[in-house]
């Protein structure tokens, strides 16, 4: 399970919103080092996210501000992974195989490699049906000093004493 701290927005009788700052994978980005990628990242969306989950798991009498453990399992952040990044790239691969093996020549490649790259990403785009769709859940709140402690990591630093 790869488990992420969130605070609740808002609670709907159906629904709970949650914010979450958005993670990088590199540590570098957090001290503003290396190759400049969390620095477009925050510029391109934001620093945090917003994702509304249904309140079936979600513990008793949230209340806008709380913070809460949010967790999804392994395998289906794998299989959404699989989906964004393996069906373009597999489709621009056949694409071009199609291309080259039907008209021949580097520019019917290109083409279909074109056209199989955009069929890739609009089929990553269609809703997924028939099995139930794994979201993220709430694990539940958490502790008041780990609150705190939270809440002070999160504190921008002025370089005043």
């Amino acid at each position: 399970m790869i488990e992420e701290t969130a605070r609740v927005v808002a609670v709907e009788p159906e629904a709970v919103w949650i914010e979450a700052r958005r993670q990088s994978a590199c540590g570098r980005c957090g001290i503003r080092s290396g190759c400049g990628h969390g620095l477009l990242d925050e510029f391109a969306r934001g620093p945090t996210v917003h994702l509304r989950l249904p309140v079936d798991d979600a513990p008793e009498g949230l209340r806008d501000g709380e913070l809460v453990r949010v967790g999804i399992e392994e395998h289906a952040l794998l299989a959404a992974s699989v989906r964004v990044y393996g069906l373009p790239l597999f489709g621009f691969l056949a694409g071009a195989a199609v291309g080259e093996l039907l008209v021949g020549g580097d520019p019917a490649a290109g083409i279909g490699a074109a056209a199989g790259l955009v069929a890739g990403f609009l089929l990553a785009r269609v809703p997924r049906t028939g099995r139930a769709v794994e979201v993220p859940r709430i694990l539940g709140r958490l502790a008041a000093g780990l609150v705190a402690g939270f809440l002070l990591a999160r504190v921008p630093r002025t370089g005043r004493a």
